[in-house]
């Protein structure tokens, strides 16, 4: 009996002991949830701090970029000031380009018609010059045809005074001198009053030498005194040794000797 009487105590202590067990586990998980609370609490307060500090670091960098604003704003003026600088400096240096190009296109005209008056000017002196050479050399062929015509009559006439006078060539009055001089003489010389002028070069001169010459020698070679004398000859007698008498020989003579015209005009 006393067996059953403890039994029922050691029931009820086993009872109590598992109350007891609830409730450590109920207080434990009271703890455990106070302290999950607690971390959460934590968990949150750090979460706030950082939001705050977020919030105050961003307010921060507001501040500062307000601050950069204002900077910027406060420089607006001066830097209004510098771009108006700056767009009429453009403007100027854009009106001095347009000037610049307007002159340069002006110069580029002034050019061209500068160039179209040269080539006018170029072109009528070509004509000129050309209309100029042709009558030059007209003028310079005439020249020429009348100078070598001269200087054929000159030479003709320093032949006959050589001719005429018959001087040795180392005479100081022979004309074999003037003959080299009037091949190689350009130029007709000076005349006046229709005589010929020494000191002037020329044709004209080397015809004033001769006649000085002439003038001087004339008396002592006779020309002054001319003497005329008169010759005769015969074909009949002297060539053919004919006599009065021999009419017929003579006649036969000159039928032998007879030339056609065509071959007279030949032998000339």
């Amino acid at each position: 009996m006393s067996n059953d009487v403890f039994a029922n105590v050691r029931g009820a202590l086993k009872t109590w002991e598992g109350l007891a067990t609830i409730g450590t586990r109920v207080a434990e998980n009271a703890v455990e949830t106070a302290a999950d609370a607690v971390e959460s609490n934590k968990e949150i307060i750090k979460l706030e701090h950082a939001r705050d500090f977020e919030k105050e670091q961003y307010r921060y960098d507001i501040q500062m970029q307000l601050r950069e604003l204002e900077a910027l704003f406060g420089e607006d003026a001066k830097t209004r000031i510098q771009i108006f600088k700056a767009r009429e400096h453009m403007r100027q240096v854009s009106e001095k380009y347009k000037s610049v190009l307007q002159k340069g296109l002006r110069l580029l005209e002034e050019r061209q018609i500068f160039n179209q008056r040269v080539a006018a000017k170029a072109q009528g002196k070509r004509y000129k010059d050309m209309a100029f050479r042709v009558s030059h050399y007209d003028a310079l062929q005439k020249y020429r045809a009348a100078l070598n015509f001269a200087a054929r009559y000159v030479y003709l006439a320093a032949r006959a005074y050589d001719y005429e006078t018959n001087l040795s060539q180392n005479d100081p009055a022979s004309a074999q001198s003037f003959l080299g001089d009037i091949i190689k003489e350009r130029t007709l010389g000076m005349m006046k009053d229709g005589e010929a002028m020494i000191g002037h070069g020329g044709l004209s001169e080397i015809l004033a030498w001769m006649k000085h010459n002439y003038d001087v020698i004339k008396t002592r070679m006779g020309f002054n005194n001319p003497q005329t004398e008169t010759g005769r000859f015969s074909l009949r007698k002297e060539l053919f040794r004919i006599k009065d008498d021999q009419d017929d020989l003579w006649r036969d003579t000159l039928s032998q000797n007879r030339v056609d015209a065509c071959a007279k005009r030949f032998i000339v």
